[in-house]
């Protein structure tokens, strides 16, 4: 009965606080503050990444955990189901992508009916928790932004939102790399029982590869910020862009250093600006230059602490995932062994069979659309890939309509275009399945691409 009770009551508060939100909420397309929706998504990215189950958790018997990310996305979902009611959201207008988004779900639900919803063992991943955090709960969101973050206020409160999440995860990768743990917060990053990457700057996500894209994400975030700062605010932001630098090193991570240097190399050849583009980038590329001449022989070493470039036993499980999900691939090709079976089925069928599956048997597949292969079939992959393929398209038609002034530009495109390409370049290398905030990011960004594709190419708003 209590578990009831609490839920109601959250539930009811939640309720309110939502209708009195819409209801002095004015959806104009100029204003001085971005709308009461876009400050919630806001809000509840930031939280998804770092007040999830690990800072605080309600766990009522017979009831699901309740923590405050969850809270507010509540809040998300109702505003979003509002719109929905209101007409606010359009559902009818452009929606091949959300076409594709519920076919891929149903691909999703239907893998979990035939194998199941829960974890085949209680330490392995749950396919109910790999459906929400990796599809749905993005999936949603992506149709949140289309709908609602409309106006260049929208827009740049996103960006800031990114830009200053990035420099906390700076902040506490500084504390993190130089063991000064009594600074860290929230404390549960220096949970020695998680021990994932705790020999690295991970941040509340715990994974290091993951603190990294959102230490990149948060870095285009500002680069494109830059242009709207002047005087005083122009240096700090150059400052804060700087912590950028040291923070990527603390990841010590080769998929982040790869992520970054991406980016740079991107912004370095396609930004826009109204200087001479080496002006605008001397002082980080002198900064990064400096810094890698002191670290070089480092970055270059076997070691992880040391940089890690160098280390292959990474590499070589990698492989051995590699040789393992093309044959699970081969065995079935089209329905693929159940979403989040991974695990369990290499366990099951090549225990012994390759060099490092004794130390190494309980692990993910470390490349998103092969694992996707292994579990959803080609049929799963190609609807998912196709997603992706619609994203950059509209990225490109977007290209030929926006002009190179304003806060909605050429650079805009580009600045999403290096997230987009950061956020795949990392999922080469880990599963990001399990991890909310860079799903969520991802396509919260889609979402605003969609926006603005009705809006500048098919004229719809």
């Amino acid at each position: 009965m209590i578990p009831i009770l609490i839920g109601i009551i959250i539930l009811s508060l939640s309720a309110i606080v939502i209708i009195v939100l819409l209801s002095r909420q004015r959806i104009t397309e100029e204003g001085q503050h971005p709308g009461i929706p876009v400050m919630v998504l806001g809000f509840w990215l930031v939280a998804s990444a770092v007040w999830g189950p690990y800072f605080f958790a309600l766990r009522p018997p017979g009831l699901f955990d309740i923590t405050i990310d969850r809270i507010i996305f509540f809040v998300l979902l109702a505003i979003l189901g509002f719109g929905v009611v209101s007409g606010r959201v359009r559902l009818r207008e452009n929606w091949s992508i959300e076409l594709l988004m519920f076919l891929f779900l149903l691909v999703c639900l239907g893998s979990m009916i035939q194998h199941g919803f829960k974890e085949a063992m209680p330490r392995f991943p749950s396919p109910w928790n790999v459906f929400l955090n990796g599809y749905c709960f993005p999936f949603l969101v992506f149709l949140y932004a289309k709908n609602y973050v409309i106006t260049e206020k929208d827009l740049t409160f996103i960006f800031h939102t990114l830009f200053y999440f990035g420099v906390y995860l700076c902040v506490t990768a500084f504390f993190e790399f130089l063991d000064l743990r009594q600074f860290v917060f929230p404390r549960y990053i220096n949970d020695p029982t998680i021990w994932l990457h705790l020999d690295r700057a991970r941040g509340p996500f715990l994974n290091a590869a993951f603190n990294g894209l959102a230490l990149t994400i948060g870095f285009l975030s500002g680069f494109y910020l830059q242009s709207m700062k002047v005087g005083f605010a122009g240096i700090i932001n150059v400052f804060l862009l700087l912590l950028y630098f040291p923070a990527v090193f603390f990841t010590q991570t080769r998929s982040v250093y790869l992520s970054f240097l991406v980016a740079l190399g991107s912004l370095l050849i396609f930004y826009k600006t109204p200087t001479l583009k080496w002006k605008r980038f001397a002082l980080p590329v002198a900064a990064a230059l400096v810094c890698l001449m002191i670290l070089s022989p480092r970055i270059l070493s076997s070691e992880r602490r040391g940089g890690g470039i160098m280390q292959t036993q990474e590499v070589e499980v990698r492989m051995s995932l590699t040789k393992r999900s093309l044959e699970m691939i081969g065995d079935q090709p089209f329905v693929g062994v159940g979403l989040a079976r991974f695990i369990p089925e290499s366990i099951k069928r090549f225990r012994g069979r390759f060099s490092l599956a004794g130390s190494y048997t309980e692990q993910t597949q470390h490349n998103h659309l092969i694992g996707m292969a292994v579990e959803l079939g080609l049929v799963g992959v190609s609807v998912y890939i196709s997603i992706l393929i619609l994203l950059f398209k509209r990225l490109f038609s977007l290209s030929k309509y926006l002009e190179e002034t304003g806060n909605i530009n050429i650079n805009l495109l580009i600045i999403i275009t290096n997230i987009f390409c950061a956020y795949i370049i990392t999922n080469l290398f880990v599963e990001p399945s399990y991890f909310l905030f860079v799903n969520a990011v991802f396509f919260t960004l889609a979402g605003i691409v969609n926006s603005l594709y009705d809006r500048y190419v098919l004229r719809l708003v």
